[in-house]
């Protein structure tokens, strides 16, 4: 899954609403998480990515968690554009080689057996073909743009002010005549049967409850 969202809304706290996390970080903004028991990994560097992904690839490290949470892709994507700037001879060649490391590390984490993985991003204004909406911020608009192809599910993350005047949090999790100028994908979905509604609740692990059937009712919002 890719959640995006805009800054304050939520996404690295969405973390605590799962059981058996590893998160890896990569904005040094895990303050929400202070009173909450879950593990993580600070990653700086193109190499300690290398190195957390040959970590967790571990059977015996692997096996402990049901869910990676990446905080975030945006900032990953900023980490591959600089280092290829800096090793390339031909600057021009920058963009395209942070596409293809952007992308391949996200099929690397999509290929981890028996474990979801989740990717946060910031959002922004997202251009193709000529038609702008907002979606996960890249580095490079490509990445952008590909991303959807490369996830089951893309959710918005956005609060709400509901009628008694209170703030909550929702995961837009399709296109909706309300709201079709945000990305979104989830590809559950069956109209005649669809597990998801177009707005639920920002918790991620009654989202993977609700997929794998262990939830028998929706929560319509």
């Amino acid at each position: 899954a890719i959640i995006y969202g805009e800054s304050g809304a939520g996404k690295t706290f969405l973390a605590t609403t799962l059981r058996d996390v590893l998160f890896i970080n990569a904005e040094s903004g895990t303050m929400t998480l202070r009173n909450h028991d879950i593990d993580c990994i600070n990653v700086f560097t193109v190499q300690d990515l290398r190195d957390v992904l040959k970590f967790i690839q571990d059977p015996a490290i692997l096996g402990k968690y049901a869910t990676i949470v990446v905080d975030s892709l945006s900032e990953i994507s900023e980490l591959f554009f600089h280092d290829s700037m800096r090793t390339l001879k031909d600057g021009r060649q920058a963009y395209p080689d942070c596409y293809n490391r952007v992308i391949n590390f996200v099929r690397a984490f999509k290929a981890l057996p028996r474990v979801n993985v989740v990717f946060l991003a910031k959002q922004a204004p997202v251009t193709d073909m000529d038609v702008t909406k907002y979606g996960p911020s890249m580095y490079y608009n490509k990445i952008s743009n590909e991303l959807p192809y490369q996830s089951d599910f893309v959710f918005r993350l956005f609060i709400r002010k509901n009628s008694d005047g209170t703030l909550e949090r929702f995961f837009q999790t399709r296109y909706t005549d309300k709201d079709f100028q945000f990305v979104a994908k989830d590809r559950s979905f069956d109209s005649k049967n669809p597990i998801l509604a177009e707005y639920e609740p920002a918790n991620l692990q009654g989202i993977f409850d609700k997929i794998s059937g262990n939830l028998t009712t929706k929560q319509e919002v």
